[in-house]
């Protein structure tokens, strides 16, 4: 028997914990919906509230979690006397007329409602429940203040629970004017038994790729907990303002954002006459090809290698993955990786014919030798090699001395 209690109290206790972090995980699912001048705060006024910057008003959030379900495994209805529900409104109602925040008079209670809204995130269907259709009567202008604040009264009087009456009284308690005023700035919302996949699709939406989703929640919610703790220690809330929000934990997104670039593999259909294409009659001139020992089988390799390079760097650019600028300054960087080598091939003999080619030939293998980046992301030896000879055949490098002055000319 001490074991059978044993037991059930440890799993009360796990569905305690799960409705603790459901709260935390709806923290994060606000967090990632910040806009400047907002804050975001976790169990500091209520179990998460936001304080808008359009509107100056401050959202009031009660998250409440059950792990139960109907019959068909679909969530259950959200019952018309449910102590949540009723925990919730009579939190709401003791908030609005605390005597210690000097706000006994009714005047003093509009001005605090004129500045808040009060929301109750629940995953139980709300469609069906009586009170909730009540309300969204008086929002209406279906029933009037006394209909709704008469409702009360009698739902109170007929209840037979002593503990669900005491909580319905403390809403019916507040006066005609102020219980209409407060419950038109209520709001429900069925939320999903799982907020895992709300928060992922915030991550998404901040412009991370779904192969990184994972490894930013996972960052971020570390980090969050941990902030958590560390504020807690230290008699701390946890509230997050839209600056700290964007410099304070904006590496957990930066990280997985420009770290790798997703490659795909490419069978370009390659072009007639192989051999008369720009950097082909070059490496054949400087000796690196010889058309009678397997060169055309060499020619269709790098042509092979360049025109992936061209279907990959438009894919990224055409994705949003690299901007423009970044495509120029791969470019860019590639032709004085080019120019480095170059200049040190040719710097002892420079123009000197005989020994010419023999330097464009070290220039063309020590170049094909660089493994280029994009970003923070290596794209390998046959990209790298792409790269060059896109550029060689674009006229803009090239290997003997006197093609450093940027036009091909073939034979030179």
């Amino acid at each position: 028997m001490a074991e059978s209690n044993k037991r059930t109290e440890i799993t009360s206790a796990d569905k305690q914990q799960l409705g603790f972090e459901y709260q935390y995980l709806y923290f994060i699912v606000r967090l990632l919906q910040l806009l400047p001048g907002e804050e975001v705060g976790y169990e500091a006024l209520d179990d998460v509230h936001v304080v808008t910057a359009t509107k100056k008003e401050t959202l009031y959030i009660q998250v409440k979690h059950t792990i139960g379900k109907a019959a068909n495994e679909e969530q259950v209805n959200l019952a018309r006397l449910s102590e949540d529900l009723w925990k919730t409104l009579s939190n709401w109602s003791k908030l609005i007329s605390d005597p210690a925040e000097a706000r006994s008079k009714q005047s003093a209670q509009k001005l605090f409602i004129s500045q808040s809204r009060f929301v109750l995130v629940i995953n139980r269907k709300i469609d069906s429940n009586e009170v909730l259709s009540k309300i969204q009567q008086l929002k209406d202008g279906l029933i009037t203040d006394a209909d709704i604040h008469t409702y009360f009264e009698n739902l109170s009087q007929n209840t037979k629970d002593e503990s669900t009456k005491s909580l319905i009284y403390d809403v019916a308690h507040l006066s005609v004017s102020v219980l209409s005023l407060f419950l038109k700035k209520t709001e429900f919302c069925n939320s999903e038994d799982s907020l895992f996949d709300e928060i992922r699709d915030g991550i998404r939406s901040k412009m991370t790729d779904d192969a990184y989703v994972n490894d930013v929640l996972s960052t971020l919610y570390l980090q969050l907990k941990e902030d958590f703790f560390s504020k807690v220690q230290n008699g701390k809330h946890q509230i997050i303002t839209f600056s700290e929000w964007t410099t304070h934990y904006r590496a957990a997104f930066n990280t997985y954002r420009t770290t790798l670039l997703p490659f795909r593999q490419y069978s370009p259909l390659l072009p007639e006459h192989l051999e008369q294409q720009t950097f082909v009659r070059e490496l054949i001139e400087i000796g690196a090809i010889d058309l009678a020992d397997n060169g055309l089988a060499e020619i269709s390799q790098l042509t092979e290698c360049y025109l992936s390079v061209e279907l990959q760097l438009k894919d990224w650019y055409q994705e949003g993955r690299i901007t423009l600028p970044i495509l120029n300054s791969f470019h860019k960087d590639a032709a004085l990786t080019w120019k480095r080598i170059h200049q040190s091939c040719h710097r002892a003999t420079k123009n000197n014919h005989r020994l010419d080619y023999e330097n464009a030939l070290d220039c063309f293998y020590e170049v094909m030798k660089e493994k280029l980046k994009l970003i923070s992301t290596e794209i390998g030896a046959s990209l790298s090699n792409g790269e060059f000879i896109k550029l060689a055949n674009e006229a803009q490098i090239g290997w003997k001395y006197i093609w450093a002055s940027g036009s091909i000319r073939h034979g030179n």
